[in-house]
Formats: C-alpha cells, sequence, structure tokens
C-alpha cells in the first residue's frame, strides 16, 4: 500500500506521521476494507452541517471568533475514568447536553447568559480555580476531566492575547489572509497550548488536533460568501472517536495486546509508542479514504465520521489516553 497525498503537506504531518505508519508495530491499515467505509461515510455525508455540529454565535463576528478560538482551547479529553459519571452540562434552559464537544459548548453559551465576562482576556488571564470549576459545572456534580488544564489553558490564551493582540482573537486571524494553513501556523506559533508534537525516539510527529480543527470552525461561522483558503491541506484531526469507528469498519486493526488494553479500558499514556501509531493511522487512514471520496475533504471525512461515531451502539471501547492535544 503506497501512501501519498495530492493536496500537498504544508504543515509536515503526513511525511511525520507516514515515517510512523510504515515502520508501526502496533497499528496497520487494512487497504481491503477502504472502498466499504468510504460507502458508508457516502451514506452519512448529508449530516455534516454548521447546525449538527452546534456551533454556538454572540451575534457579531468579532465575539464570534473569540468563543470559537477559546472553545478550542478547551476543546480535549471528555470521558470519566473507570467507574466514573460522565460530564454532563445542564443548559439554562434545563436541557441536559450529551456531554463532550456539545457540553462544552452548552458550558460556554450558559457562562455568557450569566454574565460570565468569558470572552475578556484580562479576565482569563487571571481566571481562579473555582470560577473554572463554576463555568464548567456538570449535573450531579460531575467535574469536568483535566479541569486545572483547561484553567491553565484559558490563563495563557488571555495573558498572550492581552500581550500580542489587544486582547482579541480577530487580531491575529486579520493577518491571516483568510487562509486555513496560515490561520492553523499563527495559532501553533503564539499559544503552546496548541504544539500538538509527539517524539517517538527522537523525532518530531506532528498532529497540530486542536489548531486544525480551529481553523475548519472557523470556517463555518464565517460570513455568507466568505471561505478560508487551503482548507483541503489540513488532515484528519486525530482523536478518539476517528479510529473507534474506523476500527470497527475493519480500516484500523490492532496488534492483540493492544486491542486488549483498549477493550479492557486500560489507558494507553499519551506520547507511547501505541497511541502515536493509533493517531498517526487514524490521520492516513483518512487520507486513503479521499480517494473513493471525490471532493471531501480530509477535514469533511473527519467530521461525517465524528458525527457517526455519535450514534453508535455496541461499538468497541475507543483508546484512552489522558492529554490536552485531544
Amino acid at each position: 500500500m503506497e501512501l501519498k497525498t495530492k493536496t500537498g503537506d504544508p504543515l509536515d504531518i503526513l511525511r511525520s506521521t507516514r515515517e510512523v505508519v510504515e515502520g508501526a508495530r502496533f497499528v496497520f491499515l487494512n487497504d481491503k476494507n477502504l472502498e466499504a467505509a468510504a460507502e458508508l461515510i457516502k451514506k452519512h455525508r448529508g449530516e455534516l452541517n454548521t447546525k449538527t455540529m452546534g456551533y454556538s454565535f454572540v451575534g457579531n463576528f468579532e465575539d464570534d471568533l473569540q468563543l470559537v478560538f477559546l472553545e478550542n482551547v478547551v476543546n480535549f479529553c471528555f470521558w470519566p475514568d473507570q467507574g466514573e459519571p460522565k460530564w454532563q452540562v445542564e443548559g439554562l434552559n434545563g436541557e441536559v447536553s450529551s456531554g463532550g464537544w456539545f457540553g462544552l459548548k452548552t458550558s460556554f453559551e450558559r457562562g455568557i447568559k450569566e454574565g460570565v465576562p468569558i470572552l475578556n482576556a484580562d479576565y482569563l488571564s487571571n481566571l481562579s480555580l473555582d470560577d473554572g470549576a463554576k463555568f464548567f459545572r456538570g449535573i450531579k456534580n460531575t467535574r469536568i476531566p483535566l479541569l486545572n488544564e483547561r484553567i491553565q489553558n484559558l490563563r495563557e490564551a488571555g495573558k498572550i492575547l492581552v500581550s500580542r493582540f489587544q486582547g482579541k482573537f480577530v487580531n491575529l486571524f486579520n493577518g491571516t489572509n483568510d487562509d486555513a494553513i496560515q490561520v492553523t501556523r499563527a495559532v501553533i506559533e503564539n499559544f503552546p497550548s496548541f504544539r500538538d508534537v509527539s517524539h517517538p525516539e527522537g523525532k518530531n510527529v506532528f498532529f497540530y488536533k486542536r489548531a486544525q480543527i480551529l481553523s475548519q470552525d472557523i470556517n463555518c461561522i464565517l460570513p455568507k460568501g466568505r471561505k478560508l483558503k487551503k482548507l483541503n491541506q489540513l488532515t484528519a484531526f486525530a482523536d478518539y472517536k476517528l479510529p473507534q469507528l474506523l476500527r470497527a469498519n475493519g480500516v484500523l486493526e490492532y496488534k492483540p495486546d493492544l486491542a486488549g488494553k483498549i477493550d479492557n479500558y486500560v489507558q494507553i499514556p499519551h506520547d507511547s509508542r501505541e497511541e502515536i501509531e493509533i493517531r498517526a493511522s487514524t490521520i492516513w487512514a483518512v487520507e486513503l479514504l479521499k480517494d473513493y471520496l471525490h471532493g471531501m475533504s480530509s477535514a469533511d471525512i473527519d467530521n461525517t465520521i465524528w458525527l457517526m461515531s455519535q450514534n453508535q451502539d455496541n461499538l468497541k471501547p475507543y483508546h484512552r489516553s489522558r492529554t490536552i492535544f485531544y
């Protein structure tokens, strides 16, 4: 199986992950099942839209940008430890989110309605643990995983926004020429919490999940008629749910020892060879699926698979790795 792309590799993600996949010891791509998986994705393609993803809008573009940026600052790792309750959020109208991304956006919507100045970079710079815990409070007193790390990320974002961009993410965005690759690079360069790089055997393997998904999300909230350039050069956003569904459809296969760990909820350490192979293989599985899904970008395929994964029963577990990067 030849690993190649037709869309370029400006962020060096494909080159660095290709080396991992070609030398894989724990995770393998089965190209015989790509076509069948692609047919399934085609059936669900219509689910991909702004409404389904549930983006929030404040009412003006500058604040909408600030909101989607901050949501991505803390958009990671929502699963509970074994035996612990799932983090879910009750909105001001009494509705309860399903958790994950949808719980996160509900937290921001609720906080804004309650008057929390969450979009104010000065406020974020000094966000307290108590205020952060209240902002992300879940039903039945459940606590969002990695709360401390989320507060640290928000403080970091606030301080950098104040010191470099007059407190507004729009001032970074305005310098990117509506270019998805420039947006991604600018975020990585300025905000350390987005620097999603692993280091197997001393090499750099680039994933940039949250930085890339931020570019995709920004494109979805742009005013009508305005789109980011070079979106087709983004890769898949390697997370938990994509490899779970790709495995279920026979595109990803795990060595028995790794499969046993995942199926028994044994945590796979972040930056371990096993975890890096899962993520690298996910990116290349989506890249290869593009050969069967003409006209769909990696980001489109990614989002479709992710939405598919939200309504699946009887799937084997996804891998558990505690990290701020996805």
